[in-house]
């Protein structure tokens, strides 16, 4: 980290043997330089778990730190009994301070890979990118990981983006998820359903909403009853001030605006 001001700079490594801090994010309060990300316990591209710095923000001294290893628990909603699974290719998406000063922090499992495209007699390489699971964890105000939650979703596209992915907003304790969806998500056991890839001539919009003790509940908000385009989930107009989001939905020359208030 560097800081940056008309009396020169001042930079703060985060480094730990053995562990090697990814994705990190800095978020100001008051007087105090937050800082959450990801740690691996070895140098790839596998996560253990989350990890929290507590920074002077004038000084960038480290006045505290944390490492919180992802639980059993989470290791099961994420791959159900699956052994040797590993957390890996997550990026980071949002971060929400609670009025007790709780971190909710959110990433998503994104990849790209390598495909063919045959079409009018000839072949041609193609990116897919994929858009799948949210990763949902809350630490303390001291970094103490309290849970962490996995939302099981399959997206992918060789498009635009602004369909696929999600959008989070948090209000109060709560943190809410707004994706674009299939008509049913897939129940995949007793405490894991999976919210497979909406298709643009059918929209859904569907929020789940994760409260302050990580409880999960959805619904659908949006379908084609309501809109019949396409719905650019990822990129709405957010008004925090008064709780607004303006989503944007399009197909060729037409075009709809979506309004939701979270309260």
């Amino acid at each position: 980290m560097v800081r940056i001001t008309q009396d020169g700079y001042k930079t703060q490594e985060f480094a730990d043997a053995g562990r090697f801090s990814e994705s990190l994010k800095p978020v100001l309060s008051g007087n105090d330089m937050k800082v959450v990300g990801f740690y691996a316990d070895r140098k790839d591209n596998r996560y253990n778990g989350l990890v929290y710095f507590n920074l002077d923000a004038n000084s960038l001294a480290i006045k505290a730190k944390k490492y919180n290893p992802f639980s059993d628990q989470f290791m099961l909603d994420k791959f159900g009994r699956e052994v040797d699974a590993e957390i890996k290719n997550l990026i980071f998406k949002s971060v929400h301070i609670t009025p007790n000063n709780d971190i909710l922090f959110s990433a998503e499992e994104y990849f790209v890979t390598a495909g063919q495209d045959i079409g009018s007699g000839a072949t041609k390489k193609v990116d897919r990118f994929h858009y799948n699971d949210i990763v949902l964890a809350k630490l303390n105000a001291s970094g103490a990981m309290e849970w962490a939650r996995n939302i099981n979703k399959a997206e992918v596209t060789q498009g635009d983006a602004s369909y696929a992915s999600y959008t989070a907003y948090g209000e109060g304790e709560d943190m809410y998820f707004f994706i674009n969806s299939g008509e049913n998500p897939q129940k995949m056991s007793k405490e894991r359903i999976l919210f497979k890839q909406g298709f643009s001539r059918n929209p859904n919009m569907f929020v789940i909403k994760v409260d302050g003790s990580g409880d999960l509940s959805y619904k659908k908000l949006i379908d084609d009853k309501d809109v019949r385009l396409p719905i650019m989930v990822s990129r709405p107009f957010i008004d925090d001030a008064s709780d607004h989001l303006l989503f944007y939905a399009k197909r060729g020359t037409k075009k709809q605006l979506v309004e939701v208030t979270v309260k």
